[in-house]
């Protein structure tokens, strides 16, 4: 009999406690949705005070930016997470995703950084993004990519936990045209590596057609990131997307019917691109107030 790896078993043999989570992720049942916001914009600020003004947003948890630069820093991890994740429950608040660096089983600190999150019950992570390179085959490309995911997901098993990657919009970005994110998921257990989809970005892609490309990957999806933008005119080269407050762009709320309608039951979570009027706190949990209740009233059946 061959020799079967613990991890190879592990990625045909997802871990209950992952399936347990992605079929709460599309069950049947009318859909209860807890919505947060990327910490990016907060993480100057103290542990506690970010459970304070997460609380006083009326956000129901957070998406964390653990990664080089971010909230939590992947070499404090095992010391800092805790931290963070007592001070959010202590306000009734969840780590909802958090945001990493990781594309690979093999990076360092990859297993550390997501062993942690399992231990503090984080079941979802959102992977870093891929991009292409020029003038080389992208069917060349998406199989190397692949290939890296599979043993990526063989760790997401083991461990208990789903990996998600995000639509970006911009030219050379894996996963910005979404097919290819269904390419290079087709044959990977969606409770090891799923779909972050950004109906922002995807709205910026796709024009008409964002429709077809969330049918494309809905079963797939474990978590949603909601941000707006307006095209800017740029003669010569088309237009710009300009990000902006939710519900004075682009995207459209009939988006929200759709999900409703695919049983996905996985986390929201609000990005913020745009400038804010200073860089007070008082200032910016003005805007992401205003964003959580515009996204709110989208949500209302």
């Amino acid at each position: 009999m061959p020799h079967v790896s613990r991890r190879t078993f592990l990625h045909t043999a997802a871990a209950g406690t992952a399936t347990a989570a992605w079929r709460s992720l599309h069950a049947q049942e009318p859909p209860v949705w807890k919505v947060g916001g990327f910490t990016k914009p907060l993480q100057d600020l103290s542990f506690d005070e970010t459970a304070r003004v997460a609380t006083e947003i009326g956000w129901d948890g957070i998406e964390l930016a653990l990664r080089a630069g971010g909230h939590v820093l992947p070499t404090r991890v095992d010391e800092d997470l805790p931290k963070l994740a007592s001070a959010l429950r202590a306000r009734g608040q969840d780590i909802l995703v958090i945001a990493t660096d990781i594309r690979a089983a093999d990076e360092a600190l990859a297993e550390q950084v997501l062993g942690a999150a399992a231990r503090a019950g984080i079941r979802l992570y959102r992977t870093g993004y891929f991009r292409y390179r020029e003038g080389m085959s992208i069917p060349r490309q998406l199989a190397e990519i692949r290939a890296q995911l599979k043993d990526l997901a063989a760790l997401n098993a083991q461990l208990g936990i789903t990996g998600l990657m995000q639509n970006h919009s911009g030219n050379g970005y894996v996963g910005s045209a979404v097919w290819d994110l269904h390419a290079l998921l087709e044959n990977i257990d969606p409770r090891q590596i799923g779909v972050h989809f950004d109906i922002g970005h995807a709205t910026a892609e796709a024009g008409l057609s964002w429709p077809t490309n969330f049918a494309l990957v809905q079963e797939r999806v474990g978590a949603v990131i909601v941000k707006d933008f307006v095209w800017t005119r740029t003669p010569g080269s088309g237009g710009t997307p300009e990000w902006c407050p939710i519900g004075q762009g682009m995207v459209n709320p009939r988006f929200f019917t759709l999900l409703r309608s695919s049983g996905f039951r996985g986390p929201l979570t609000m990005q913020y691109e745009y400038p804010f009027e200073n860089n007070s706190v008082d200032a910016r949990v003005r805007a992401l107030k205003a964003d959580n209740a515009q996204l709110r009233a989208w949500l209302k059946p």
